[in-house]
């Protein structure tokens, strides 16, 4: 189960989020940051390629470099009481094996990634693309937990498939924690509906995730059911955000509670 110092996570964010951008996010108060999205075979490391030859951040680390790397960007985000967790992008069990070795060694979670949407990655039936391969997805899942002991979250997108059913068995083959993207098309804010729906359906630590930029959508995304939020766009430029947001969020819970 996770146990956050506070509700304030950082996102991983492709490229960006290594051990000294999510160190920042901790020392400020956060109560878990997130390093990656990380490649864990060479069909997703190969995604991970063309995705930058069109000009998008990745993470482009060698698999016989990669664990090392992770073990040494998660020491250096290791600052205040953060937890540090892993978003691992895999297209085959080899990769999920790997990915568990690692964050089992080093992590104190780790996180699937049931999110991207680059075609690339589509294009290898992972990320998004697992969203409507669920049997696969719970496999993975069940694969994960067997070797690992450490809490395993799955991120999902919102409004792609019916998330009542897909959550349930996400939580059902094993997930400690779902973190959903609640993307709303079209629209520049968060479906917190989405949020309060599945709080209202499934027992499991929630963390919400979309447009939260300030004090007033990080508490709209709590009363939803949220247990956490967690910060992405915001934080590219200013990680610092995350445990300010998180501490004025607390500080605002314990002057009306």
């Amino acid at each position: 189960m996770l146990k956050l110092c506070s509700p304030s996570v950082l996102s991983a964010m492709a490229g960006i989020t290594n051990g000294t951008h999510a160190a920042r996010a901790a020392k400020s108060g956060a109560g878990m940051v997130t390093l990656g999205g990380f490649n864990f075979d060479k069909v997703t490391l190969n995604a991970a390629r063309l995705l930058t030859a069109r000009g998008r951040s990745e993470f482009v680390i060698d698999l016989e470099e990669l664990p090392e790397y992770i073990e040494r960007q998660i020491l250096i985000a290791r600052e205040g009481k953060a937890l540090v967790s892993i978003n691992i992008r895999v297209a085959s069990s080899d990769g999920l094996l790997l990915a568990a070795k690692v964050a089992q060694r080093a992590a104190d979670a780790i996180e699937l990634n049931v999110h991207c949407r680059q075609q690339e990655l589509l294009d290898l039936e992972t990320g998004q693309a697992l969203l409507k391969n669920q049997k696969k997805l719970c496999q993975w899942i069940v694969i994960l937990k067997e070797h690992i002991d450490i809490p395993l979250i799955v991120k999902i997108r919102a409004n792609i498939v019916d998330e009542i059913i897909l959550v349930k068995k996400i939580v059902a083959a094993g997930a400690d924690a779902i973190h959903v993207d609640a993307m709303k098309p079209g629209y520049p804010y968060a479906d917190v509906d989405v949020i309060k729906r599945i709080s209202n359906s499934v027992d499991t630590f929630l963390i919400g995730n979309n447009s939260i930029k300030d004090v007033h959508s990080a508490i709209q995304m709590l009363k939803a059911g949220a247990n956490a939020f967690s910060i992405a766009r915001a934080a590219m430029n200013n990680p610092e955000i995350v445990g300010q947001i998180g501490s004025a969020v607390m500080k605002d819970i314990l002057s009306t509670s």
